[in-house]
């Protein structure tokens, strides 16, 4: 496990900003891949605007022609809430872009970083674990799809375990990164199985 303080503020862990910074060291280099920071709209415009314009999602791969948008989250516990108001949960509009995404010949990805202190009884649960430190990733549709089968908006983490694909936690030049070649396959593998439009 990667050695990462948690912050104080409940069990959240390092800033979204940083997982995508560790996500994109795994992306870096990776044959046959294009991938792309999509940037929040300047602080400065958003004031001067009056508005601020909400992208669609974090960023984006393209590997060997399969478009994937991609929405990373950090879960605040144990468990992710969708059409969320917020910021650590997946909102009705990220929804709307990802399944626009699949329904367009690509695959919208959601990529949950669990970065938790487990409480005693966690721990004990798993063998003394005392920090989980798992990334899980996911179509929108499978996940749009657990919310019916969890009969909540909030997906749990072990249905994240049981159906999700695992990121790997690596290091590139020494440094944290997540492995995103199994969320491609995986990816890839859902696109050839699922009708465009489905």
């Amino acid at each position: 496990m990667r050695p990462r303080k948690l912050q104080k503020r409940g069990q959240q862990s390092v800033a979204e900003s940083d997982f995508q910074t560790e996500l994109g060291r795994g992306f870096d280099g990776l044959v046959g891949c294009h991938w792309h920071k999509i940037a929040d709209m300047p602080h400065f415009l958003a004031k001067q605007a009056k508005v601020t314009l909400k992208k669609p999602y974090d960023c984006y791969a393209l590997h060997f022609s399969l478009f994937c948008g991609i929405e990373l989250k950090q879960p605040n516990g144990m468990s992710l809430r969708t059409q969320s108001p917020n910021s650590s949960g997946l909102s009705v509009e990220q929804e709307a872009c990802l399944l626009a995404v699949e329904q367009n010949g690509g695959v919208g990805l959601v990529v949950a970083n669990f970065l938790v202190a487990l409480s005693p009884k966690e721990s004990k649960a798993r063998g003394g674990l005392a920090v989980y430190d798992r990334s899980w990733a996911t179509t929108m549709s499978q996940l749009k799809a657990a919310r019916k089968e969890c009969a909540a908006d909030a997906i749990p983490l072990k249905w994240w375990e049981a159906n999700a694909v695992e990121l790997p936690a690596c290091k590139v030049d020494g440094k944290a990164a997540w492995d995103p070649r199994p969320m491609l396959t995986m990816a890839r593998e859902w696109r050839m199985a699922t009708p465009w439009g489905a």
